[in-house]
């Protein structure tokens, strides 16, 4: 039977309607792979979000607990050093203990004032009897239980 220009176009626009049914599935493929790999990137990048600001809420109320350095310095008259430190009304009990200078450890002979006992709120003067060098800058860490710890730099003149 030969085929007549009726068939023939018929032919056509079934290979034609074919095509873009192909067409739009392949589309319709991707926007849906495209959607899951943005769903699930987006889910793990809110994961990680939620996770960093509940590390950093735990860091702000541990901040909160804590005491904090106001002011440090030297007295070369008697050999000490003088640290104030400021302990807020709504903190945890804090205790300092130890003290570093420059990463070497402090006898506790040497801890004269303010340390081993409970800091009451307001600022605590703490005083530590240990010679500096002049012209030199020390670091001081002050540390307690409770992951309490301080750090400050004293610059001798």
């Amino acid at each position: 039977m030969p085929l007549t220009k009726t068939k023939l176009n018929k032919r056509w626009a079934r290979k034609g309607v074919s095509e873009i049914i192909s067409l739009t599935l392949l589309i319709l493929i991707a926007v849906t792979v495209g959607t899951t790999f943005y769903l699930a990137a987006k889910s793990a990048m809110d994961a990680q979000y939620r996770r960093l600001s509940e590390d950093l809420e735990r860091l702000n109320n541990v901040a909160q607990l804590q005491a904090s350095i106001v002011d440090a310095y030297y007295n070369s008259t008697d050999a000490t050093i003088h640290i104030f430190v400021y302990v807020s009304n709504d903190s945890a009990p804090v205790v300092i203990d130890t003290a570093y200078i420059n990463k070497q450890l402090i006898p506790k002979t040497d801890l004269i004032q303010g340390f081993g006992t409970q800091l009451p709120s307001g600022v605590n003067e703490l005083v530590i009897r240990y010679t500096l060098a002049s012209g030199n800058t020390y670091e001081v860490i002050l540390t307690g239980p409770n992951e309490v710890k301080l750090f400050t730099y004293i610059t001798t003149t």
